[in-house]
């Protein structure tokens, strides 16, 4: 008796019957050509790209010469000529908002002019390099600006992610702009 769930086996074949030959083996494919001058190609595009990649984002922070990353160098100046810090935190690699901060505020040439008029201390100091600032001041985001008085005491509430150049210096900082006398011939 069989289960149905077994498959018959299969009768051997009888002397007048010729036995079954096993099919032929498949030929090998041939073998394809090389293509190492692609790869060599693709990998060199790949390590560029990663290097170009690493390269920028380890590019520090251009803010210009009147910048400095020495905090207690500008806070001994400040407290010596009677003068205010601005301090700007950024993280490191600069994010895209502390990439902003830098184009759409600190390098405007309103912004320069009304630092220089007041005649402060300007600091700026990556996040991950200045762990004790950031301990310090309580830095909890990026970026965050501090203006210090003579001191090293907040003047202002911390500011973080300023947008706009004149309600930066003119609202935060409380500086207004004077205006640049010029004299010409026709005005004598």
């Amino acid at each position: 008796m069989t289960d149905d769930n077994e498959t018959p086996s299969p009768t051997p074949p009888t002397p007048d019957e010729p036995a079954s030959t096993p099919p032929a083996p498949t030929p090998p494919a041939p073998p394809r050509p090389s293509n190492r001058a692609g790869k060599l190609v693709l990998l060199a595009a790949v390590l560029l790209i990663v290097a170009y990649i690493q390269f920028s984002q380890t590019k520090p922070v251009e803010l210009g010469p009147k910048w400095t990353q020495d905090l207690q160098a500008a806070k001994d100046q400040a407290l010596k000529e009677k003068r205010k810090v601005l301090v700007v935190f950024f993280s490191k690699p600069e994010s895209s908002e502390d990439k902003k901060l830098i184009q759409n505020v600190l390098t405007k040439p309103k912004t320069e002019q009304a630092l220089d008029q007041e005649k402060v201390l300007r600091v700026y100091l990556n996040t991950t390099d200045h762990a004790e600032a950031v301990k310090k001041y309580r830095i909890k985001m990026t970026p965050t600006c501090l203006y210090l008085d003579q001191f090293g005491i907040d003047v202002k509430p911390p500011l973080t992610n300023p947008t706009n150049d004149v309600s930066f210096y003119s609202d935060w900082m409380g500086i207004t702009l004077q205006k640049k006398l010029t004299t010409t011939a026709s005005s004598r």
